[in-house]
């Protein structure tokens, strides 16, 4: 018998592409951003070449603390790359909508009695 279950949280139990749009929509509205096609796609340039070099071994914190200023320097506006990237975490900390069937793939595994194990980059949960 089956005692336990992992799933990875993000766009498997939880739309992390929504909650990362909304989060995205809020920070550049709020810092100014008119046209928030081009600045989604001016974020999603530099968010990727970060990522990029994060994989490659750079340091995790500090390149996540730079997305921000980078992708809205390109933008013409001024921020400060850190506070941007903690206003942005705490956002995506706060945007939780379930995929379409979740809820009902947690009660069966419920009833069935299997425990679910899953974690994210910062959140995890056991039930």
């Amino acid at each position: 018998m089956i005692k336990y279950a992992i799933f990875d949280l993000d766009d498997t139990l939880l739309d992390f592409k929504r909650g990362e749009r909304e989060g995205l929509t809020k920070i550049m509205t709020k810092y100014g951003v008119s046209d928030l096609k081009q600045g989604f796609d001016t974020y999603t340039k530099i968010n990727h070449q970060v990522w990029e070099a994060i994989e490659q071994g750079q340091a995790r914190d500090a390149l996540l603390n730079t997305r921000f200023s980078k992708a809205f320097d390109l933008l013409g506006i001024k921020v400060d790359g850190a506070t941007v990237e903690a206003e942005y975490r705490n956002s995506l900390d706060t945007n939780f909508y379930k995929l379409q069937g979740v809820d009902e793939l947690l009660s069966d595994l419920k009833a069935a009695g299997v425990h679910l194990l899953t974690a994210s980059k910062k959140r995890s949960f056991v039930a």
